[in-house]
């Protein structure tokens, strides 16, 4: 169970989640420590381990923190599952050898370079990719759904793609390209890697 309490060799309050305190290091068993002595200004205060970045962002760098990360999962995971299920299909069954796996697995690799690049906010032109990348993506489902309807073929899979993973694309490219929160954070990264090189 994480407790705050207070570590034998640094004399500092941290929040245990094993037998290392976060703040030193060093290892201390569940006897050994002490108890806490937080001030009341001190209750509210972050884990040591999440305390710096907090302090350092802006309510707005918050949110933008938050939606960006939402944004990058939401966008990612439909390719790390598409690529599971090609991958199961290939070592499983016959029909793997079917699909367009080569090209799954190189989109997976794009767009994660893709994301890295707009999570650390160092490149413009991997920002604009990630908004076109998203709403291009998010049509081409829905599209392909109108089509497979109209020629009476569409699948359980073109309904989950169309309907649900299109809305999401198009949120995330909205999200992407309209968020101020977003775009504050991206600004404060980019100024963070420019201060760091």
């Amino acid at each position: 169970m994480n407790q705050i309490q207070k570590c034998p060799h640094c004399s500092k309050d941290a929040l245990f989640c094993g037998n290392l305190c976060p703040n030193c290091g060093y290892e201390s068993r569940l006897e050994e420590r002490g108890e806490a002595d937080l001030t009341r200004e001190e209750r509210g205060r972050y884990p040591v381990y999440t305390a710096a970045l907090d302090e350092e962002l802006s309510p707005p760098q918050r949110r933008g923190r938050l939606l960006l990360g939402l944004v990058v999962l939401l966008l990612a995971l439909p390719l790390v599952t598409w690529n599971a299920v090609n991958i199961c299909l290939l070592l499983t069954t016959d029909q793997g050898h079917e699909l367009p796996w080569g090209w799954a697995l190189l989109l997976l690799l794009a767009a994660a370079v893709v994301l890295r690049k707009v999570w650390l906010g160092r490149r413009c032109w991997a920002w604009r990719i990630g908004v076109i990348g998203s709403a291009v993506g998010g049509c081409w489902m829905l599209v392909r759904l109108i089509i497979r309807l109209a020629d009476g073929k569409a699948q359980p899979l073109d309904w989950l793609t169309g309907v649900v993973l299109s809305v999401v694309f198009l949120w995330c490219a909205w999200i992407l390209g309209r968020s101020s929160d977003v775009a504050e954070f991206m600004l404060r990264q980019s100024r963070r890697g420019g201060e760091g090189g």
